[in-house]
This record gives structure tokens, sequence and C-alpha cells, in this order.
């Protein structure tokens, strides 16, 4: 009898110690676990694909530990010489591999469920009605087989969260506008004009002065999306483009345009609510991706044809 409990403890010793120690794989590999796939298939998964030596091994190591039925399915990254305490973890734990979904700033909601729907690792379809700029730019991690609606359930939360706390911390907005959704509207052109976030409290200035002054706005990208639904055409902007009626061209209307024409990023978001304090009325792009900034429309008709001399 005394030998026999010898024998297991040294027995239980050595699996211990085989469990820690490096594993046959040579390089990273990533498989995807069935749901439903029970011990014994994952142990011949993991003996075929080179990651534990022996399947045997690992059924017995996940029974003695009373693991056998906590393995969980998914798509996994196992690394190089992996040893099977730790795949063991990783699967218990569900240590999935996360991969990234990127929303840059000034993306509509059209190229952003484009982007979703094109993604062949998330799952579902999105049937609710989504308004313009409630979706916040980021990076968002996600394991394969995540519904698209969690997704979009996350961008929204972390869009009013994002706009609340910098109102809250700036505690007020310029007197033209009404409430928090014109401050999306009017920071979502701020985000489509400017390629330098230094330039954007400046632009949002101009935009202030001219509703104060009961001027249109004026901006291209305000056409631009009421012509294709974001503010990226893809070709240089005519006469026939801004001269056609929509709500959205800012050319046409006074004020703001109905709904914000892109989703936005923090930085135009706090450029609208606390704006520089100029008398600028114009901004025209000066082709390096800032612009020139005018109080008077003469000054900025000088701008206009300089620039036009520079690339003649």
């Amino acid at each position: 009898m005394a030998f026999l409990l010898v024998f297991v403890f040294l027995f239980l010793g050595v699996l211990s110690l085989y469990s820690k120690l490096d594993g046959p794989l040579e390089n990273g590999i990533v498989i995807d676990i069935p749901k439903t796939t029970s011990l014994i298939k994952i142990s011949k998964i993991l003996e075929y694909e080179n990651i534990i030596s022996s399947k045997y091994n690992f059924i017995l190591f996940n029974y003695l530990i009373g693991t056998n039925r906590s393995l969980k399915a998914g798509e996994y990254l196992f690394s190089a010489k992996m040893s099977q305490k730790e795949i063991v973890e990783m699967l218990v734990k569900n240590k999935v591999l996360l991969h990234k979904f990127v929303v840059p700033e000034c993306y509509s909601n059209k190229q952003i469920l484009d982007k979703l729907e094109k993604n062949e690792k998330l799952t579902g379809y999105i049937e609710e009605k989504l308004t313009e700029g409630d979706l916040f730019p980021n990076t968002y991690l996600y394991a394969k087989g995540t519904q698209k609606t969690q997704l979009i359930a996350l961008m929204k939360q972390l869009s009013k969260k994002k706009l609340n706390s910098s109102y809250e911390k700036i505690g007020s907005y310029p007197e033209i506008l009404n409430n928090l959704k014109e401050v999306v509207v009017l920071a979502s052109l701020i985000e489509a004009e400017a390629k330098n976030a230094h330039e954007k409290r400046r632009i949002a200035s101009v935009f202030i002065n001219r509703l104060n002054n009961g001027m249109k706005l004026q901006s291209d990208p305000t056409v631009i999306y009421g012509l294709v639904g974001s503010v990226y055409l893809g070709r240089k902007l005519t006469r026939k483009d801004i001269n056609t009626k929509h709500p959205w061209n800012t050319y046409k209307i006074f004020g703001l345009p109905p709904s914000p024409i892109c989703n936005v990023g923090i930085d135009s978001i706090e450029a609208v609510l606390e704006p520089l304090k100029t008398n600028d009325l114009y901004f025209v792009a000066d082709g390096l991706g800032g612009h020139y900034f005018s109080e008077t429309l003469e000054r900025h008709n000088e701008h206009v044809k300089n620039l036009k001399k520079l690339n003649e």
C-alpha cells in the first residue's frame, strides 16, 4: 500500500513537472476551437497541430486538476513553446485572440456599417436605424464571433460618455448653439475641415462668428455629404455640386445642417465647446494641410488669388 502511495505521488509530481515544460510548438499559431468541442477532441486538435506532445497526458492532466469540463471554445493564439499548464489556463479563462476594429475620425455611419459588413470575423445583422454622429471613432477590441450590434452598442455608449465628459469638464458651449446635439453637428464640420488638430479651435471660431453674424457656413464637406452620404467624394467639388440643393448644403441653407456629416473625435467636440476668441470669418486650405484665416472678404480673396497663382 505504501509503495502504491509513493508511486502515485511520484507520478503526480512528474505529471505536474511535465505540464510546466516547454511545449513542442516552434512558431505561434492561431487555432479556432468550435463550440461543444469535447476535451478529447480538443486534445486531438492540439496534438495534431503539434501544440502538445501527448493528447493522453493532456487529458489526464485536466482530469487530475478538475478542468476536464472547463475548457472553452474560441479562437486562440498559441505561442511557441507554450507549456501544457499555460494552455489549460488560457482555455479555462477563455483568453481568446482579440482583433482590432478601427473607426477613423470623420467616418460616416455609411462607411462604418460598410466596414462592419465586410468583416468576416463578426456575426449577425444590424437592423436598427442609426443617427449620424452617434458612433465614436476609436479602436475597438473584439473576439471572433462577436455580434456586430455589440460593437455598435460600444460605439454609441462611448460617444455619449465622451460628449458628456467633455461638457462637464468645460461647462458651457457657445450661446448661438441650443443644445449638445448642435455641438456635435458643428463638431462634425470641424472634423471634416481640419487636417491639423491645432487648427480646430480656430476653425470653430470662424463657424461661430459666421453663425453670430447670420452668414451661411459655406462648408464644402456639407455639400459632399448630401451627395454621397460621407465627406469623401473622390474628386474635386464642382460648381454644379455646390449649386445642388439638399438639406446639408450650407451654401444654400442658413445655420447648421440637420444632422452631423460624420462621426467626431474628442478634439472637435472640445473645439466647439471652447473655441478661440477671434474675429475670423473666412478660411481657405493652404494646400499643405493647414488653412489661411481672414477677418475680411477682401483679405480672404487675396489668399484665394495667391493660392491659384501657386497652383498654375
